[in-house]
């Protein structure tokens, strides 16, 4: 019968559209509640109660021409296909800091019911790397968040609970890469006296730098009116937060981070004065990629313009003595190499002294009087970070004598593009 009423459809009709319509037919009938075209297979499942029991049968066809049923058979539900494995696309990795790469997973069988994984970072590989799923699940994209270790990614099937890993290694850059500048984004700057919206709290203000890695960390240190915290994910990034006090107003702040070694880190900040005796206190903080804890960051904190140390060279001991100018203007000579430090001198038994220019720098000072000099007193300050200024007051006498003179300082190493001011004053 079944036959016969396909051989009655239009030839213009496909065998999928004669399946299809037969199917809508059969279900039609009173006796069948269901029946579901299998295409693919060419066959049609038909359900029907007997008695208040429901049976089920596949009817199986022939394409051969013309379309007919070659068989029935009891239906029997099929199982769902098993997962058997998972294969990851590596499974090792090497990374240098700060890069990615896409680590993806396969289910095996491909046609497994069940295509679920999910991702772990074995203990100790999460100091190393950081993990971002893709909205399918079935890739990560792994970041190197700290040097020198490996980490451990293991996929996971949620059928059977099969599983596939890669090793990471996060390689160490060659230590003549170092210093590498960090780069960061400024979260909070309190160094005027306006109102922000966040303010410190617990803070010292002693010129200390301190790591935040939680939310309950910083909101030890930090207070934001309305409850308006910044927004941080600490599972990768790191706060900075350095604090301290000036004796003078700031009026201008700069910063840089530095990478030294693995593990070491450099935090820079310049505060430059305006003149006036207020006091001022200053947070700042920065957000930086995720440290690991075994980090170290250490402040350096210059403040312009700041007094440094100098002592006077002595040639007491020696045979040498040194050369005075004779003329009124007064000079200042930077002597960097021990060469040009004997121009400067005489000695009778050519045993000239010798300085450590690996560490210091000279500095002579020569002018001439018209008066006996009494005493002479010196400041030596750098107001920015190559430019410095020397300072002297010379008191002279009521005796009308000529008189030249020198002043040798030894100071720490300037660099070669420093440049110092001389400020002489002569007082009676």
């Amino acid at each position: 019968m079944l036959n016969e009423w396909l051989s009655g459809l239009s030839n213009d009709l496909t065998d999928s559209q004669k399946l299809n319509a037969l199917a809508t037919w059969l279900k039609a009938q009173p006796c069948i509640y269901d029946a579901t075209l299998r295409s693919e297979k060419n066959e049609i499942v038909i359900s029907f109660d007997v008695n208040g029991i429901s049976k089920s049968f596949v009817l199986e066809f022939t394409t051969s021409p013309p379309l007919k049923v070659s068989g029935i058979r009891e239906y029997e539900e099929e199982k769902p296909i098993a997962v058997t494995g998972v294969e990851l696309n590596h499974s090792m990795y090497k990374l240098s800091l700060d890069d990615s790469f896409t680590l993806a997973a396969t289910v095996l069988p491909a046609n497994a019911a069940n295509q679920k994984v999910t991702w772990a970072i074995e203990e100790g590989g999460e100091a190393f790397v950081s993990i971002e799923p893709a909205p399918d699940g079935m890739s990560v994209t792994v970041t190197a968040i700290d040097f020198g270790g490996e980490a451990v990614i293991t996929a996971t099937t949620e059928d059977g609970a099969k599983t596939a890993q890669c090793v990471v290694v996060i390689e160490e850059p060659e230590e003549g890469s170092y210093p590498i500048e960090i780069s960061f984004s400024d979260i909070i700057i309190f160094r005027y006296p306006l109102a922000p919206v966040c303010e410190g709290k617990n803070l010292k203000y002693d010129n200390k730098l301190m790591m935040i890695n939680s939310k309950e960390e910083l909101h030890n240190y930090i207070s934001c009116s309305d409850e308006n915290y910044p927004e941080i994910d600490f599972s990768k990034h790191t706060v900075l937060l350095a604090n301290g006090r000036t004796h003078k107003g700031i009026a201008e702040m700069s910063k840089r981070l530095w990478q030294l070694s693995v593990k070491k880190y450099q935090f820079d900040v310049e505060i430059y004065l305006h003149e006036g005796d207020m006091k001022e206190s200053w947070v700042t903080a920065l957000l930086v990629n995720k440290l690991s804890e075994k980090s170290y960051v250490e402040l350096n904190l210059n403040i312009y313009p700041k007094a440094l140390p100098f002592s006077k060279y002595s040639l007491e001991g020696t045979s040498c003595q040194w050369i005075y100018n004779n003329v009124p203007k007064p000079e200042l000579i930077i002597v960097t190499n021990n060469d040009d430090l004997e121009n400067y001198m005489t000695c009778t038994d050519d045993h000239y002294p010798s300085i450590d220019f690996s560490t210091y720098t000279l500095l002579l000072v020569r002018g001439f009087t018209a008066n006996d000099v009494s005493k002479m007193t010196m400041s030596f300050y750098q107001q920015l970070p190559n430019k410095y200024e020397l300072n002297v007051a010379s008191y002279k006498t009521d005796f009308d004598e000529a008189v030249p003179w020198v002043i040798p300082l030894i100071i720490s190493k300037l660099s070669e593009d420093s440049n110092i001011k001389l400020n002489i004053n002569f007082l009676r």
